[in-house]
């Protein structure tokens, strides 16, 4: 891997723990922190003819455009907020059609996870009332596929 693809990674890991932070503590995935992150990935494909991350132009679209569908009725029906059906998206943009769906089997692992602790914690009354932080499911999903594509390069 190059230094530069090295350096990319190391952003996007302290990008996505910022977002996950957030949304852990205000329970909010404000567009700042998404623009951030979409805006010179957005320019760098359009420069160079491929993602941060190496996905094609066309996968990146399509990852972002099924990250943001697949989502959107959690938002639409189930309460998920609409930071974390954009923070979807933009994970598909970055890591391409074939990674967002380890993104998304990976954080429903997490989000799973995170639910049976809350459960155990609280009991069934009081974990009924708890609404999870699903960006830091995202995030800990993108956070893994990224250092499986880092370990897969070496």
């Amino acid at each position: 891997m190059s230094l530069g693809r090295e350096a990319a990674v190391v952003a996007l890991i302290v990008w996505a723990a910022t977002v996950a932070a957030v949304d852990w503590r205000q329970r909010r995935v404000p567009n700042a922190l998404l623009l951030v992150v979409l805006l010179p990935a957005g320019v760098f494909l359009a420069w160079f003819g491929a993602g941060i991350l190496g996905a094609s132009p066309g996968s990146s679209f399509s990852g972002a455009l099924a990250g943001g569908l697949i989502l959107l009725p959690g938002y639409l029906w189930f309460g998920l907020g609409a930071g974390d059906v954009k923070l979807a998206a933009i994970l598909g943009f970055l890591v391409g059609w074939s990674g967002l769906w380890w993104v998304l089997l990976l954080a429903a692992l997490i989000l799973g996870l995170m639910s049976m602790l809350t459960l155990v914690c609280l009991g069934s009354s009081r974990a009924s009332l708890v609404r999870l932080p699903a960006a830091v499911a995202l995030g800990g999903g993108f956070l893994l596929v990224l250092l499986l594509m880092s370990w897969g390069n070496r």
